[in-house]
């Protein structure tokens, strides 16, 4: 004979779990959209700056620590992100390069990291060679870098 009040344990934590399964794959779900939203941004990104005339000339050994490489600040909304200068090592002729979220970020899931972190928080640091010969391709390679390590940062 069946115990009607097992029967409605075994129902009810059935149930529960059921339910509990769904909430986190929901909440998996959600947050792997997120995710892939800032990486939509981030190769967005990465696509607009290929195209920013002169950018390489902009990695100098001159460059201050802290200010901006790319884009103009009139074109934050549409970047949603920015290279700023990080520090330069006279020794190795290397100038080190922070990818941060612009404040103007349209993407909700970027408008959530700046929160979390700040403008001023770095979502990726890469090393761009002034020495390089071929300047572009330093460039690429380092929005490259910039991007992966970006995307890897977020999850």
């Amino acid at each position: 004979m069946v115990n009607p009040i097992d029967t409605w344990f075994h129902t009810a934590v059935s149930c529960f779990s059921n339910s509990y399964q769904h909430q986190v794959q929901l909440e998996h779900r959600f947050a792997t959209q997120e995710i892939a939203k800032m990486s939509k941004a981030l190769t967005e990104f990465a696509q607009l700056a290929q195209n920013v005339k002169n950018a390489p000339s902009k990695f100098t050994g001159a460059a201050a620590e802290g200010s901006r490489l790319i884009p103009s600040r009139t074109k934050d909304a549409l970047f949603q992100l920015r290279v700023d200068a990080g520090h330069y090592n006279d020794k190795t002729k290397h100038l080190n390069v922070n990818l941060q979220v612009n404040s103007q970020a349209k993407s909700p899931a970027l408008k959530d990291w700046v929160k979390k972190s700040t403008t001023h928080g770095k979502l990726a640091t890469a090393s761009f060679d002034t020495t390089a010969e071929d300047k572009y391709a330093e460039y690429t390679r380092v929005l490259n870098e910039l991007v992966k390590s970006g995307k890897q940062k977020l999850g």
